[in-house]
């Protein structure tokens, strides 16, 4: 349930707490353990309430998401495709080093895949397509391009999170902008 402000102060204490308990229990084990009994337990209420303003864990899961890609997109608005990808990789990765163990935990653990693939989706449709460079390729070609960038962007950034985030952000981003946009044979 989105919350907009004007709702009774238990009324947004209730959804906060369901939201806070969802959190911690993302943190702790993969999505397919999470019960809306243990997520009651864990918010304090009963089972009834959760259902008062949720129909079930994947519409919290999708509020979730939603909430994710809304301030990511948000945060590259006015950048525009392709003339400033190095500011919308930059701006990735930033977010997603900053958006906390909750957002690593949906982003890396296979538990989440298919609100993965919905955040990615919603977040290149959403950009990539107000572009004329991008709309002059056709369906097929877009697609490819889409997929390379996404798999490419996400895999990094899966790969910095399991290895501990070991490298420097900013060495991570410049790797990633010299990966993506210039290709391996920049390495030779």
């Amino acid at each position: 349930m989105k919350l907009n402000g004007t709702e009774d102060l238990r009324i947004r204490r209730t959804v906060t707490n369901i939201k806070n308990a969802f959190e911690t229990l993302i943190c702790e084990k993969e999505y397919d353990s999470i019960t809306v009994k243990e997520l009651s337990e864990r918010a304090m209420i009963n089972k009834k309430t959760f259902y008062q303003y949720y129909n079930n864990l994947d519409e919290l899961l999708r509020e979730l998401k939603t909430d994710f890609s809304s301030r990511y997109l948000d945060t590259i608005a006015d950048y525009r495709i392709p003339e400033d990808m190095d500011k919308i990789n930059r701006a990735f990765f930033t977010f997603s080093a900053s958006a906390g163990e909750v957002y690593d935990r949906i982003t890396c653990s296979g538990s989440y895949s298919v609100i993965q693939k919905d955040l990615m989706e919603q977040t290149m449709n959403n950009r990539w397509h107000d572009s004329h460079w991008f709309q002059s390729f056709d369906e097929y070609t877009q697609r490819i391009i889409l997929q390379y960038v996404q798999v490419s962007t996400i895999g990094i950034y899966r790969q910095w999170v399991m290895d501990d985030k070991k490298m420097p952000l900013e060495e991570l981003i410049q790797l990633s902008c010299r990966l993506i946009y210039q290709g391996i044979n920049n390495f030779q």
